[in-house]
């Protein structure tokens, strides 16, 4: 905070703002007064605020923080013993601060393109409930997100991959000095995407008048929504023309070095997206490698780590072999794919081009980078952020 402000409703207002608070638990924090004002505020918001959560990460066994704030006996406890950040705490911390997405059986996996303004919704939950009363689970991007650009579609290209169908509602928008295209243009982007992936759709409009010309004749207009006898025929062709699917992740990486971070990081995985999260030890048998193989050309999300071990005497990375391959097949069978890698720099200061430590046909692409276990579960908690579905289902009941 800078100096002069208010202090009390500045953190008043920061606490409003966030989503979770983490209260780090010691003898010294039961006895600040500041420390309380934080976590009163925080209480409140926890039972006015959907989602909002408040988690303490406890230093010291002994300590009974429900003495000084009652209102703490139903949050998430992390042991934190001697304040050491282990991949066992990082892996509890994410999980507490992260809202989970329940996984479903075997269904028809439909994006919805829509409005969600306050005069949208009483549109889009109409039309979406007639397919969530038949089983689908409708997927959505997340309504938080604040630019869409290329990483945008990239996102969107990743949510997507993990449907079977596309439903498109078009709100009522008229923007001044604004083309139609440019009003859009989300929409048009999402509509791309979905035909790139050879996904059946369906375009529901409100009004026609103020839809793109090129989108007029396929899009069928249902004004407020209220006549289920306009669309509900077009919806469910929709269901018939979409298979029931289970989108997963597949994570490739060094299973015998990384047992128990591999084990956290499908954990978080799983937490987050809401789909199962395969490795490649989970198979056995005699076709192992073609199971390996078709799993990975089918997978929604692929993340490869094509490095976790350091050779310090020759001073390179340890490449994975079976790593490589796996992601090579996720990039020919354009899988969404995230490429991971153990950053050199943390164990030899003096490297200079760690990107050349790689093979080639890697150097290309976005390597995300990690310094140690943790490091690395921090960074598979943001990719699954960044590919976060939302469950419109559970907005419509």
């Amino acid at each position: 905070m800078v100096g002069g402000s208010a202090v009390i409703d500045e953190l008043s207002k920061e606490i409003c703002d966030s989503r979770s608070v983490l209260l780090l638990l010691t003898k010294s924090s039961l006895e600040k007064p500041f420390v309380k004002h934080e976590i009163d505020i925080a209480c409140h918001q926890q039972i006015t605020v959907p989602g909002f959560n408040i988690v303490a990460a406890i230093t010291d066994p002994s300590i009974d923080p429900t003495i000084r704030f009652p209102s703490l006996t139903k949050s998430s406890w992390v042991p934190f013993p001697k304040g050491e950040i282990t991949p066992e705490f990082i892996h509890n911390i994410l999980l507490s601060l992260t809202p989970k997405v329940k996984r479903d059986n075997k269904a028809r996996h439909i994006y919805v393109s829509c409005g969600w303004g306050e005069a949208e919704q009483p549109v889009t939950f109409k039309v979406c409930k007639v397919l969530a009363e038949r089983g689908v689970r409708l997927i959505g991007d997340e309504t938080n997100r604040r630019e869409f650009g290329e990483e945008g579609a990239k996102r969107i290209n990743r949510i997507m991959a993990g449907c079977t169908g596309h439903l498109l509602i078009l709100p009522e928008r008229r923007t001044l000095a604004k083309t139609a295209e440019e009003t859009y243009k989300y929409f048009i982007s999402e509509l791309e995407i979905g035909k790139k992936l050879g996904l059946p759709r369906k375009i529901l409009c409100v009004s026609r008048d103020t839809i793109p010309n090129f989108l007029k004749d396929e899009a069928l207009e249902i004004g407020s929504g209220d006549d289920l006898s306009v669309y509900k025929q077009e919806l469910i062709r929709l269901h018939d023309e979409s298979e029931p699917i289970e989108p997963y992740t597949f994570f490739a990486s060094d299973y015998k070095v990384t047992t128990s971070r591999n084990e956290y990081a499908r954990k978080i995985l799983e937490h987050i997206l809401g789909i199962e999260c395969w490795l490649g030890k989970d198979y056995i048998g005699e076709q192992l490698r073609e199971e390996i193989v078709n799993k990975v050309r089918a997978a929604n999300i692929v993340i490869s780590d094509l490095a976790c071990k350091y050779d310090f005497p020759n001073k390179r990375l340890q490449i994975n072999l079976n790593t490589c391959i796996e992601a090579g097949i996720a990039m020919g069978s354009k899988r969404p794919l995230f490429v991971t890698s153990l950053d050199p720099g943390s164990c030899d200061p003096e490297t200079k081009d760690k990107t050349t430590q790689l093979p080639f046909m890697f150097r290309n692409s976005t390597i995300i980078w990690y310094k140690d276990e943790v490091d690395f579960l921090i960074k598979i908690c943001r990719l699954a952020l960044a590919t976060k579905r939302r469950i419109i289902n559970e907005d419509i009941f």
